[in-house]
């Protein structure tokens, strides 16, 4: 018979993959939005939604270049270090690109009026920072831009903000680029849409982690992780290790 141990860790790993695909949509919906508004693009997808325009390519093709080539820089600055974990995000950059592409083609509305693409903005910069958040608590497999942002940050001997700063820098530019070259001169990609994410997406998340991670982490069985140092349940009640008591 099996213990409600592993009933329970089952439970949670089902729960955390659960809530991990949910982020994922959420995040995929969010970035389509943006797209949709006519005020910019965030600044991670800029690039490709840049060179999806211009060159009347599909965003999930461009989305999925784009990811894969940031998963490449890591490798090229890792090396040996570069993992298996980190060779995991090529199928998470497949399935993002894929979901953004379906969003794409089902999201119909088209709005004329500035308050509401502005409102439409504001939502999917709530999807956004809400879908990443989830993703990254989950820690299961980390989004393609945020793993080069640590990557490049503890390569330079920066903080995470810097690297994602410097990510996004050379995201926005290079669309601009693109737009300005390819694109007829015009400024698509790039815009006030793309500012009011690159700096709101970071407090949603902020909200988003003060009241609602740490429920969805106890579900996932991750908050006795922390607390324990691992595994905490046993015969279906928690169990203390040796590591008790020490937080990050």
């Amino acid at each position: 018979m099996k213990s409600g141990a592993s009933v329970s860790r089952r439970t949670q790993c089902v729960w955390r993959g659960g809530i991990y695909l949910a982020g994922l949509v959420c995040l995929s919906f969010g970035l389509m939005l943006c797209t949709k508004t006519g005020l910019g693009a965030s600044a991670v997808t800029s690039a490709p939604f840049a060179v999806s325009q211009a060159f009347q390519w599909s965003m999930t093709l461009t989305v999925f270049l784009n990811y894969t080539v940031m998963v490449l820089i890591q490798l090229l600055i890792k090396k040996r270090g570069f993992s298996l974990k980190d060779l995991a995000q090529i199928p998470f950059c497949a399935l993002n690109s894929a979901l953004m592409g379906w969003f794409g083609q089902i999201w119909t509305l088209r709005f004329t009026a500035l308050w509401q693409n502005l409102l439409l903005i504001l939502w999917a910069i709530v999807m956004v920072g809400v879908g990443a958040a989830m993703i990254v608590k989950m820690d299961i497999v980390a989004q393609p831009p945020e793993a080069l942002a640590q990557t490049i940050s503890q390569v330079l001997g920066k903080d995470l903000g810097f690297g994602k700063n410097l990510v996004d820098l050379c995201c926005v530019a290079l669309a601009a680029a693109t737009d300005l070259l390819f694109g007829g001169g015009k400024l698509v990609s790039v815009g006030v849409g793309t500012v009011l994410a690159m700096i709101l997406v970071g407090r949603v998340i902020s909200v988003f982690d003060r009241f609602c991670i740490k429920p969805l982490r106890q579900l996932a069985g991750l908050e006795e992780r922390e607390q324990c140092g691992g595994p905490a349940i046993k015969n279906g009640k928690d169990e203390p290790s040796a590591m008790e008591g020490e937080t990050k």
